[in-house]
C-alpha cells in the first residue's frame, strides 16, 4: 500500500466551470478559445474550492487536446443540485466537481480519475463539544447507529448514512449544516479528512461550541471526480490526459503535498491508524474500481475496525 502513496493524485463538495466557446462548433479542438468561469465558493469559508480550481488548472496545463483557455471566478451561489441541472442542461457548463454516483454517472460524464484519491471516503467529524464523549462510546456499529449525523440534503453521503441505518437530519444549505450542529440538532457531521480540519478552523470563532473529532473514521469508497456533460467528449479526453500525465509525472503527487487543503495529511500514517466504521456505498456505479493504488488510498489491513 505504501509504494501506492508516492504515486497520490488526489465538498470540499462542488463547484461548476462555465466554458463559452467563441467559435460556433459545439466540441472542443485545439484551436478554440475557451473562458472557463468557475463558480463562487459554497460559502465565505468553503476551504476546499482553491484545491479543484488548482488541480484543473493542472490538469489544464497538462493536456495537450485545448488551449487558449483563461479561468475566471462567477459571483452568483448555485445549490448543488441547481449546478448538476445546469450542467446537464446548459451547454456553457462544462466541468464539475462533486462526489459521484450511479445517476449522476449515469446523467452526466465522469473523468473515472478521483481528485482526492478517495480520501472523501475518509469521514471524521465535527462534533459539539457535549457530544464527543457519545462518539468515545460508540464501540459498536449498533451504538453508533443511535446517533444522529447531519449532511446536505443533495448530497450522496445522505443516501449511503440513511441506507446503512441512520437517522440523517439534512440541510440544503451547506453553510446551515454547521448552525445545526453548533445547536445540537445533531451529534455529528461526517467530513472527508481533507477538508475537516480547514472547515473547523475557518468556523472557530463563529462555533466556538463545535469540536475536530478524530478517533473513529467512517469510510466508505467515495470518489470525487470531474464532470462533464454527455456532449463533452474532447473536453473529457483532455481532463482525463492531463491528469493521468500529472500523475505520471508525480506533480499531482506534489500539488497535494503543498496544498494548504492536503498537506496536513502527510504522512498518512500519522491518521490512517484510527478506529474504522465501515460502511457500504450503494450509490457507487458496480464497474467502479477502488483498489487501485495508482488512484486510491485504502484504510490499513490492521486498522481496529467497530463491527
Amino acid at each position: 500500500m505504501m509504494a501506492g502513496f508516492h504515486r497520490l493524485h488526489t465538498r470540499m463538495h462542488c463547484a461548476v466551470i462555465s466554458l463559452i466557446c467563441l467559435l460556433p462548433s459545439t466540441e472542443l479542438y485545439a484551436t478554440d478559445t475557451l473562458q472557463i468561469q468557475v463558480q463562487a465558493k459554497q460559502s465565505e469559508f468553503d476551504t476546499s474550492h482553491d484545491y479543484f480550481i488548482g488541480l484543473l488548472e493542472l490538469a489544464l496545463n497538462k493536456q495537450t487536446l485545448l488551449s487558449g483557455w483563461t479561468l475566471s471566478v462567477q459571483t452568483d451561489l448555485m445549490t448543488q443540485e441547481r449546478a448538476l441541472h445546469q450542467l446537464k442542461l446548459n451547454p456553457s457548463y462544462a466541468v464539475y466537481w462533486a462526489g459521484t454516483s450511479r445517476q449522476r454517472e449515469n446523467n452526466l460524464q465522469a473523468i473515472r480519475i478521483p481528485l482526492t484519491k478517495g480520501l472523501l471516503g475518509f469521514r471524521v467529524s465535527l462534533a459539539h463539544k457535549d457530544n464527543v464523549e457519545k462518539l468515545n462510546l460508540a464501540l459498536s456499529k449498533e451504538q453508533f447507529l443511535k446517533l444522529v449525523p447531519c449532511q446536505a440534503a443533495q448530497w450522496p453521503d445522505t443516501d449511503i448514512l440513511l441506507k446503512a441505518g441512520f437517522n440523517v437530519v439534512s440541510s440544503p444549505v451547506y453553510e446551515g449544516l454547521f448552525k445545526q450542529l453548533n445547536t445540537q440538532r445533531c451529534d455529528f457531521f461526517p467530513r472527508g479528512v481533507a477538508e475537516a480540519e480547514s472547515e473547523y478552523l475557518a468556523r472557530k470563532e463563529s462555533y466556538p461550541r463545535v469540536r475536530l473529532y478524530k478517533d473513529t473514521i467512517i469510510h466508505y469508497p467515495f470518489p470525487m471526480y470531474f464532470f462533464v456533460s454527455q456532449d463533452k467528449k474532447r473536453l473529457a479526453e483532455a481532463l482525463e490526459q492531463g491528469l493521468e500525465k500529472a500523475i505520471d509525472d508525480g506533480s499531482f503527487d506534489q500539488f497535494m503535498r503543498r496544498h494548504e487543503t492536503t498537506r496536513h495529511l502527510f504522512p498518512l500514517n500519522n491518521w490512517l491508524n484510527a478506529r474504522y466504521l465501515m460502511l457500504d456505498n450503494p450509490t457507487l456505479p458496480d464497474d467502479t474500481v477502488t483498489t487501485d493504488e495508482r488512484y486510491w488510498i485504502q484504510p490499513p489491513g490492521n486498522a481496529e475496525m467497530i463491527r
